[in-house]
């Protein structure tokens, strides 16, 4: 699952500034995807379900799943372990605009770390084609 906190979305739509695409990752922040991850994994267990975490972009979630490994595993994405912010923001624009979005340099080595400790159970494309037109 793709696992971002809806609620939290919501609460945090006042941190969007229309046409500055740096915002993106201020409003879809650490915590929408660390709390979301948090409990669907609780759910998961208390289940005792298998469960298998999409896009995973933070820092704070790759910490969790260091603990949390019964049952769970977890997919990161070449571009969140290609790129990140602010860089991306300001060579790319809206071009690197996606969810959950291109995180800090601190993020993205730790996303490398997992990768290096066999953490990282896959690395999915998400592919979602967008023509030009759709991404500017």
């Amino acid at each position: 699952m793709h696992s971002e906190d809806e609620n939290i979305l919501l609460s945090r739509k006042k941190f969007v500034k229309e046409g500055d695409v740096t915002s993106h990752p201020v409003w879809r922040n650490e915590e929408c995807a660390l709390e979301s991850t948090k409990r669907v994994v609780r759910l998961a267990q208390k289940h005792k379900k298998k469960i298998h975490i999409l896009h995973v972009s933070t820092k704070e979630e790759i910490n969790f799943f260091s603990e949390k490994r019964d049952g769970v595993t977890f997919e990161i994405t070449p571009q969140h372990l290609t790129l990140y912010a602010p860089d991306c923001y300001e060579n790319l624009n809206t071009f690197s605009q996606m969810n959950p979005p291109l995180r800090s340099k601190d993020h993205y080595d730790r996303l490398w770390d997992a990768v290096d400790e066999t953490l990282v159970s896959t690395i999915g494309s998400d592919h979602a084609p967008h023509t030009k037109e759709e991404k500017k």
